[in-house]
């Protein structure tokens, strides 16, 4: 495993593979909505509809939402670099900070960009843009790079 990923070496999801299991790591992005529009070793897109089932008690989206976001576009892209030499990612380490609120219908894109990557952890930036161009949420992801058991 190299100390850090080639740049450029983007993984372009055709439409039809973005629901897959195949680059996702479990059933959780599916479950929330998440849409990877783009994944590579060093920056991941996604979006996600704010559907009811995402708000909290006062009708914005939950923060855990946001943060959860956060951590499943941060590992994917984690998954991206290190999954060809048999290493796995793992969250590790969340730091997010709400700054704006997001009610239901609104349409959120989190863009990972990645800051480090240390052969056992890699740390990410996400920023989370909501529909109106707001920037609603922010978090620092470590994701732990570990190797896979047989």
């Amino acid at each position: 495993m190299s100390d850090a990923p080639s740049l450029g070496s983007r993984i372009e999801i055709p439409t039809d593979m973005r629901d897959r299991s195949d680059f996702s790591v479990a059933g959780f992005e599916r479950t929330m909505g998440l849409e990877f529009q783009e994944i590579g070793p060093d920056e991941v897109v996604a979006t996600l509809r704010v559907g009811g089932r995402l708000i909290d008690h006062s009708g914005h989206v939950h923060g855990g939402v946001l943060a959860g976001a956060a951590e499943a576009v941060a590992s994917i892209g984690t998954w991206a670099g290190v999954n060809d030499d048999g290493s796995v990612p793992l969250g590790q380490n969340i730091s997010s900070r709400v700054l704006a609120d997001v009610k239901e219908g609104a349409r959120l894109e989190f863009s990972a960009r990645l800051l480090s990557a240390a052969p056992d952890v890699w740390t990410w930036l996400v920023e989370t843009q909501d529909d109106q161009d707001r920037l609603c949420a922010t978090a620092t992801v470590s994701v732990a790079v570990r190797q896979a058991k047989a």
